[in-house]
């Protein structure tokens, strides 16, 4: 059983992870309280390898989450089948499991049935028995992951003995104008598709973007050379980042250590992670902070009215005296700074590359 764990992502950083409060008195930069030159050596960031990725729906896609609904809403039926087992297929399977020779607990079931392709079972199962048909007899040789959430057998290696009892084919109901109001708000098949479509564009587009974002971070950071972090902004970023697992694993019902232990980890273990979690963050602000500065990025007005109003939303402020009050007037300004920092250099390294490609 795997639980969710708070993840770091290199995109727009929630505002619940906040710049650290510092002596205004004491700054060596307008949104950081460090001289960065003590802390990093900014690379050539104008030449980093950088490809834009572009958002791109097929048809494939397409139907492959109109196959998901309909399968949701109960518009599918299990055909028997003799031929090879496919990514897809539904397998009813007998399994014993066996560390080294000896059946080990909850490794073992009869008539199970499984989803080829789910990844419902350890790296390797499903994937070892494609190809296979009904009545063949299969001993896959696998590894437990090492993060796995019982110690007892987390890396460890194990022969799974498995008999195929029986295939099964999903068949999917054809979508038509009386189907599609049960399984959407659409009224037509053709509306439906359009829906479709749509929605898997927006989806990408997002995913792409933070895609993008993270690819010019990893990047510049690559290319730079941090001497050093700043040990307090590391810190709080780490505090922060545990103070979010620990409402996770209270709404979850857990302590968290029961939380991470779920997840493979020890609570040292743990710490730990977050903790360079952190220096990522840093390392991030840091580096785009220095663009900044040399790139003469500055927030204007109508950017600082607009994300105050976007981060209002996203954050449940009532007021942007509220919003500006739990997070500091200058924590907010770096943080936008970084962001737009990103995104120019995004926009030079895009332009950089359609040259290059039009010569």
């Amino acid at each position: 059983m795997k639980l969710k764990i708070a993840a770091l992502s290199l995109a727009l950083i929630s505002l619940t992870v906040l710049f650290c409060s510092c002596d205004k008195n004491k700054r060596e930069s307008e949104f950081y309280p460090y001289n960065l030159n003590n802390y990093i050596i900014l690379g050539d960031y104008k030449n980093i390898d950088y490809h834009e990725k572009t958002v791109f729906v097929t048809q494939t896609d397409v139907d492959a989450r109109i196959k998901a609904d309909l399968k949701k809403y109960g518009y599918t039926t299990n055909k028997e089948k003799t031929g090879e087992i496919m990514v897809g297929d539904i397998v009813n399977i007998d399994y014993a499991g066996y560390l080294n020779g000896v059946a080990f607990e909850g490794g073992t079931a009869a008539g199970y049935s499984l989803e080829i392709g789910s990844g419902s079972f350890i790296e390797g199962f499903e994937a070892g028995l494609i190809g296979k048909r009904a009545g063949d007899k299969v001993d896959l040789n696998l590894t437990f992951p090492e993060k796995y959430h019982s110690a007892e057998m987390a890396g460890k290696s194990v022969v799974f003995k498995v008999t195929i009892n029986r295939v099964y084919e999903v068949e999917y109901a054809e979508i038509t104008d009386e189907i599609v109001p049960k399984i959407s708000t659409a009224k037509t098949a053709k509306n439906y598709r359009n829906h479709i479509y749509n929605l898997l564009v927006e989806e990408q587009t997002t995913k792409v973007a933070n895609e993008n974002y993270s690819a010019i971070v990893s990047a510049v950071v690559e290319c730079s050379k941090i001497k050093k972090y700043p040990e307090k902004e590391v810190e709080n970023y780490k505090n922060n980042l545990i103070s979010q697992n620990e409402g996770i694993a209270q709404n979850q019902g857990l302590t968290l250590e029961q939380l991470v232990s779920y997840n493979g980890y020890t609570l040292s273990e743990f710490e730990a992670l977050m903790e360079e979690n952190a220096k990522k963050i840093v390392e991030k602000e840091m580096l785009f902070l220095a663009i900044a500065e040399q790139e003469g990025i500055k927030i204007t007005p109508r950017e600082y009215q607009k994300s105050v109003e976007k981060y209002m939303r996203d954050q449940d402020f009532d007021s942007e005296e509220e919003l500006i009050k739990a997070v500091g007037q200058d924590k907010f300004m770096g943080l936008l700074t970084v962001d737009k920092a990103i995104l120019h250099l995004q926009k030079i390294l895009t332009e950089t590359e359609g040259e290059i490609e039009s010569k």
